[in-house]
């Protein structure tokens, strides 16, 4: 096991984070632009979310497709003469958490 210093505290570590900072934003500003124009989406949000969205972004035509897969659609919990619902437990987690992360007030 190697006890040297973390990576963060290297400078070459620095300039590879900025690079790759910046390879994320222009193929984010490449591919959806108005993306980055909703209120609380950055450029990592944008890129976990179009991540998120797959090779095939012509399958989700609604955003109810989209929940689906993000795991933040409603799916019936109801016992009884009680109707309720709760969040669906699958999908990509990174996703979830950005859906979460963006939609809540700052």
């Amino acid at each position: 096991m190697e006890t040297g210093r973390p990576v963060r505290s290297r400078p070459h570590g620095t300039a590879d984070a900025r690079l790759l900072d910046r390879l994320i934003d222009e193929r984010v500003r490449r591919t959806a632009p108005s993306l980055l124009d909703v209120y609380g989406v950055g450029t990592h949000t944008a890129a976990i979310l179009l991540v998120a969205a797959g090779d095939n972004p012509h399958r989700l035509k609604n955003e109810a497709a989209f929940a689906h897969p993000c795991g933040v659609a409603p799916v019936p919990a109801s016992s009884g003469k009680v109707v309720r619902y709760r969040l669906n437990p699958g999908g990509n987690r990174q996703a979830n958490h950005r859906c979460g992360a963006s939609c809540s007030p700052a």
